[in-house]
């Protein structure tokens, strides 16, 4: 809906160019017109979100509802209602991500295994390792443009 959303409102902008004297005008009837969308794409996205129980999924999302923030944006003012709407999404996503994650690394490091005789790593640790490496893939392929890699990464690691 997010890729469609963007589609309509760069071809809305370009029609509506061609008619209205000025920029605000587009933007004002833009932002009235992807008002009405709003409360669906608050519903889809929200059930999406919460029926997510895996973290790498819900890192995904946030990286899809990001990047189309960053794409929209430019096209809409920046009290448009669907910006406000998106960066809500944003953050919900974000915070379902860290109550999923936290909840995930809770449940690893509940599991005190002593290492063998043989020092090879714990399951517990493979997998927390496991998990780390996937959260960095997921991040490096992101096409996110205005996030520094540096700062997000920090924030995950720093909870």
């Amino acid at each position: 809906m997010l890729a469609w959303l963007h589609q309509t409102i760069a071809s809305e902008r370009d029609l509506l160019s061609s008619f209205l004297p000025t920029k605000e005008a587009v933007l004002g009837v833009l932002c009235e017109v992807t008002e009405g969308v709003s409360r669906t794409l608050k519903i889809r996205v929200e059930q999406i979100i919460n029926n997510t129980d895996d973290c790498i999924t819900l890192l995904q999302i946030c990286n899809i509802i990001q990047f189309y923030l960053s794409t929209i944006k430019p096209f809409l003012s920046e009290t448009a209602p669907l910006i406000s709407l998106i960066s809500e999404l944003n953050t919900q996503c974000r915070k379902q991500f860290n109550r999923h994650f936290a909840l995930s690394v809770s449940r690893l490091s509940d599991r005190n295994e002593l290492p063998g005789q043989d020092l090879v790593p714990t399951t517990a640790f493979q997998e927390a390792l496991h998990l780390l490496k996937i959260i960095l893939n997921t991040h490096d392929v992101s096409v996110v443009p205005d996030v520094s890699p540096l700062s997000s990464m920090t924030e995950l690691l720093e909870w």
